[in-house]
């Protein structure tokens, strides 16, 4: 199930990619909204903080804005990356969750 969900999820970042570098440009005030980084921080935070796909889905979302903008490759993923280590470092060391369950 695990498989399928990073699958989908995957799919789901590439769409939010081209969704976010191909239509939202062409309007002013969506322009600003970054999807992909909405995502990946929503993904590292309903994550359970000992699975590391979050991270693995972070570096792939910046891995895909870099490639559909026109900037420098890497800078993204950098971010994205650091974004989801820090997340995943917060979450496991200074935050009590009562229950395990994930989404």
């Amino acid at each position: 199930m695990s498989f399928l969900k990073n699958i989908g999820l995957i799919i789901l970042l590439y769409c939010f990619a081209l969704l976010q570098s191909s239509f939202l440009i062409h309007f002013g005030f969506l322009k600003f909204i970054n999807l992909i980084l909405i995502s990946v921080f929503l993904i590292n935070i309903f994550e359970l903080p000992t699975r590391k796909s979050g991270i693995f889905l972070a570096a792939y979302g910046g891995f895909l804005v870099d490639v559909f903008s026109s900037r420098s490759v890497g800078l993204n993923l950098v971010i994205y990356f650091s974004l989801a280590l820090i997340i995943k470092y917060i979450l496991k060391n200074h935050v009590r969750v009562p229950f395990d369950k994930s989404i």
